[in-house]
This record gives C-alpha cells, sequence and structure tokens, in this order.
C-alpha cells in the first residue's frame, strides 16, 4: 500500500478529533496500521513506543523505528493535525530502508561469476537468521550436491554471526545482465550501500 492511499483511508474513515486525548490515540492507531502496511513481516521488525507520540497545540506526531537487522533501517513518522473540529489531516514520512530479501540468492552462491557469488554471500549474511526457512527451502530442492554445501556453509556462518564485510559495488554490466534476478540482486546491493 502507499502513503497516499492509506492517508486517504485513515482521512475518509477517521472519526472527529475534538480533543488532546482523542488525538493522541487517533495517532497511535495511525501509526500501527502504517506500521503493518509498511514492513514485511518475518524480514523486518520496528518499535513502537509511546513515549514517540507527541502531541502539542493542532499537531502530534509519532514514530516507528526499524529494529536494525538484516540491513533494515529507518523509522517511520505520522503527523496528524487537527484543521477544524470534523477533520484532521495526516501526513506520513516513509524512511524505511529495506536490506535484502530473497530473490533466488542462494542459487547465486555457486555462480560461475564471483561478484554474483559474493553479492549473494552479502545479501544471505545481511538477511541472517531471517533466511532460515528460504534456505531450508532452497537446499531442499537443489538438485547438486555442491549447492547444498554452499547453503550449509552460509548457514553455519550465520550462525556463527558472521558479518558480511564492506558491501561491494556491483559493477554496471550486472545491471544489464539477461538474468531479471542478477538485476534485482543487482538493484539490491546498490541500494544498501552507503550514500557517496
Amino acid at each position: 500500500m502507499k502513503a497516499k492511499e492509506l492517508i486517504k483511508l485513515f482521512e475518509t474513515n477517521m472519526a472527529p478529533v475534538t480533543t488532546d486525548a482523542r488525538q493522541k490515540d487517533t495517532l497511535w492507531a495511525c501509526l500501527r496500521i502504517a506500521q503493518e502496511a509498511f514492513t514485511e513481516h518475518h524480514f523486518m521488525s520496528m518499535t513502537l513506543n509511546e513515549r514517540s507520540l507527541v502531541v502539542g497545540n493542532a499537531t502530534a506526531m509519532g514514530k516507528s523505528t526499524v529494529v536494525p537487522k538484516g540491513g533494515n533501517s529507518g523509522e517511520l513518522i505520522v503527523y496528524l493535525t487537527r484543521a477544524d473540529a470534523n477533520k484532521a489531516v495526516v501526513r506520513i514520512e516513509n524512511k524505511i530502508r529495506r536490506g535484502p530479501k530473497p530473490i533466488c540468492q542462494a542459487t547465486r552462491l555457486v555462480d560461475a561469476d564471483p561478484v554474483l557469488r559474493k553479492m549473494a554471500e552479502q545479501q544471505i549474511l545481511l538477511m541472517g537468521v531471517h533466511a532460515k526457512e528460504y534456505l531450508a527451502d532452497r537446499r531442499s530442492k537443489a538438485k547438486s550436491a555442491e549447492l547444498r554445501g554452499a547453503i550449509d556453509r552460509i548457514w553455519q556462518r550465520i550462525i556463527a554471526s558472521e558479518k558480511p564485510g564492506d558491501l561491494i559495488r556491483p559493477p554496471k554490466r550486472l545491471f544489464r545482465h539477461p538474468d531479471s534476478v542478477v538485476r534485482k540482486m543487482t538493484a539490491m546491493q546498490k541500494r544498501m550501500l552507503p550514500s557517496r
């Protein structure tokens, strides 16, 4: 769901926000729903703390923070402004930065291209224990002992809490790769890199 759709849903279904207490409760509900709408379950966790809710005059603000695991980071901020006795205006700032999620990285652990192998390793290591079901599924479907072994080795590295190290910058050639999975992995890798 996009922020605009969520804002419209809130504004058309919201009861009148006439008091600070009602504004705080409404803000809490909007923030909780936004958190559900913008997170990817099993791959992202967020904390929602009532102390992050600030109500003052006509505007209230609340924040939900991403638990920094698996390459995920950022926050979700919701503003609720009382326009008049019957209407409130909602604004959402989605500052969530998603880490990698499964898109066939496991099969790239044995790719002939060393850059693709390294990217797959880094992305799976960033997913950490969240990748357990994905890796188990890929391992059960693996046709080669080489791939099963590579999946077992990466899982052991995850259990040992190994970090991916400095993320490699993907070469431009991979953005034009004929395989769509490689292009998606490349774009994901680029998004995870710190801004220059």
